[in-house]
Formats: structure tokens, C-alpha cells, sequence
């Protein structure tokens, strides 16, 4: 009870009693159980104290309704042109720099170095930590190699290259 508050039949008296209404319902702090009316020991809603709004499903431009968290069929499809026509102007893997030499010292270095450098994770990718295109000499270089699972090699790694400018990597 408040200091100079008395109770007369659950509601507050004294100098407290003005910043609460008469009959406002004292919430409970339980976690999991809900509010409940103190005042009667009765519950009043069994709301979860952890109950957060879902997000609603909204409408797509093409005129359909769209689950959260999910693509409309139609905006897929304009990404697999969009891709389809980035993966006809890039050129071969072979002519990128990634021939046979380089399939070989890759399985070599992900046999000697399995984890991801950065996590642990089981790596799947093998990254060049100075850039090839800085340092197309050290294209083959094994002290030039890190191992990273996927989500670090194309996530990470990815944006700290295109935020560093070109003298960053010395």
C-alpha cells in the first residue's frame, strides 16, 4: 500500500487516490497468465502478456492478396526475368577466373579449413580476403583465403566490400 493511502472496499483513500480512477482494475505483473481484476479475483481477459499484432496481408499491385512474409506469384516472376537476363551478359565461370586450378585449391583449402571464420558454422564458400579484383595476382594464393559458410560469404563479406573503397585493402 502507498504511503498515506488507506483501503476502503479496494479503492485507494488519501493523497494516491487521485492518480488511479475509482475503478480501474489493478493489472497483475504475472508473466504468461494475463491481467486479471485483483479487486474481484476474477480475470478479466486472458490476454498473453507476450501477445503482439500480426501483420495483415496486403494487396499486390497486379490486384492480389498477399500473405505476410510471402512474394505475390507475379512479383517472382519479375525477378526471375530480371535474373535471367543478368545471368545472359555475365560471362562463364571459367572466363571470371574460376577454372580448374582454382576448383582445386578451393576443395583443398575448404578440406584443411571446414568452419567459418567468422561463426563456426560449417563454411561452403571460399573468399578471397583481399579482393581479386585489388589483387589478381594473389588469385591463387592459399594466404589469401578465408573459409565462410553462406550466409557470411554472401551477406557480410559482400556489403564490407562495397562500403571499402578501392585503397582500403592494403
Amino acid at each position: 500500500m502507498f504511503c498515506g493511502a488507506t483501503s476502503f472496499e479496494g479503492h485507494l483513500v488519501g493523497p494516491k487516490a487521485a492518480s488511479r480512477p475509482p475503478f480501474a482494475p489493478q493489472a497483475s505483473a504475472t508473466v504468461g497468465q494475463g491481467r486479471q481484476d485483483q479487486r474481484a479475483g476474477q480475470s478479466l481477459a486472458r490476454i498473453p502478456e507476450t501477445a503482439m499484432p500480426s501483420k495483415g496481408p496486403r494487396i499486390c499491385g497486379c490486384g492480389d492478396i498477399v500473405a505476410p512474409g510471402s512474394r505475390c506469384t507475379c512479383q517472382a516472376a519479375r525477378d526471375r526475368e530480371r535474373k535471367a537476363r543478368f545471368d545472359a551478359k555475365r560471362p562463364s565461370a571459367a572466363a571470371r577466373g574460376y577454372d580448374t586450378d582454382w576448383r582445386k585449391l578451393r576443395a583443398r583449402h575448404l578440406a584443411n579449413y571446414p568452419a567459418c571464420v567468422r561463426c563456426g558454422k560449417p563454411a561452403t564458400d571460399v573468399d578471397h580476403i583481399i579482393p581479386r579484383r585489388l589483387a589478381p595476382e594473389r588469385r591463387l594464393d592459399p594466404t589469401n583465403l578465408q573459409s565462410l559458410c553462406k550466409s557470411h560469404h554472401s551477406g557480410a563479406k559482400q556489403r564490407e566490400e562495397r562500403r571499402h573503397s578501392r585503397g582500403a585493402y592494403q
